[in-house]
């Protein structure tokens, strides 16, 4: 952004100066309706003076304008660029100063949005420079403080959380149980847990040779998932359980002798996967 000129502020400086307040709201107005960064920085100057709920559609069509303006590579494709990053990064440090400012429930909604723009972009951007990984760790950072001063209905947030990770395709909120367990609390954790059984059920037992299609797809991610719940309860038999599921390869083997070995259990007698 071009530095003003000492002549140009005193000019500009008489020139406001000599207006109403009236003009000035309404110059501000007229400014705010396009740019972006100014009508945001006025919204959030407005909830630090306790103005009420902001305006949510305002903010995501920051986010929007931010997220999806990729240029475009000379093969045609679209790809990300430090300035694009730079960009979105601008407008996910304005939801913190929103977060800052007292309106933690807008950024949970605004958080998930924005999350919700990106994966759209990784469907069709090269994203061998990170940028995107960065932006997702750090909404999903906003996202985590968010909750924790909100304070979302749980058995809700459970819902989402488990739709993003398991039906997702990009790691976002992966471990999500662990992750927000103190936000979630008992009833959350019990719900996400609820979702989790219900979607494991449906998973098939593969033996050696009989190979899952899906083993690096919807499995694997719904296995991860009831692998991460054992963790947390520390229920070493659980999680042998989960990883028997699936021992059509010869590592699987290993990795459940290694649960066992890592538990202090190298001596107990494995007769094979459990029922279930």
């Amino acid at each position: 952004m071009a530095k003003l000129t000492k002549r140009t502020t005193e000019q500009l400086r008489s020139y406001l100066g000599s207006l109403s307040a009236d003009q000035l709201v309404e110059l501000l107005l007229s400014h705010a309706a396009r740019d972006d960064e100014l009508r945001d920085r006025l919204l959030i100057e407005s909830a630090k003076r306790g103005a009420g709920a902001v305006d949510l559609k305002s903010f995501q069509r920051s986010i929007d304008a931010a997220v999806f303006d990729l240029a475009e590579s000379r093969y045609g494709s679209e790809y990300t660029s430090g300035e694009w990053a730079y960009g979105v990064n601008q407008v996910a440090g304005r939801l913190g100063e929103l977060l800052d400012a007292g309106q933690a429930a807008a950024v949970v909604t605004l958080a998930e949005h924005a999350l919700e723009a990106l994966v759209e972009v990784m469907e069709r951007a090269d994203d061998s420079s990170g940028y995107i990984s960065d932006l997702v760790a750090e909404l999903e950072r906003l996202h985590h403080d968010a909750c924790i001063s909100a304070r979302p209905e749980p058995v809700a947030l459970a819902s989402r959380l488990f739709t993003w990770e398991v039906d997702g395709h990009w790691d976002v909120f992966v471990d999500a149980a662990s992750r927000y367990a103190d936000v979630l609390g008992p009833e959350g954790v019990a719900h996400f847990r609820e979702l989790a059984e219900e979607r494991w059920s449906q998973v098939r037992p593969a033996g050696p040779d009989d190979r899952d299609a899906e083993r690096w797809g919807s499995s694997y991610r719904i296995t991860r998932v009831m692998e991460r719940l054992a963790e947390v309860t520390g229920d070493v038999d659980e999680l042998v359980a989960v990883k028997s599921r699936d021992l059509s390869m010869p590592y699987d083997w290993l990795e459940v002798a290694e649960v066992y070995a890592g538990a202090g259990a190298t001596r107990r007698r494995w007769t094979g996967p459990r029922a279930g």
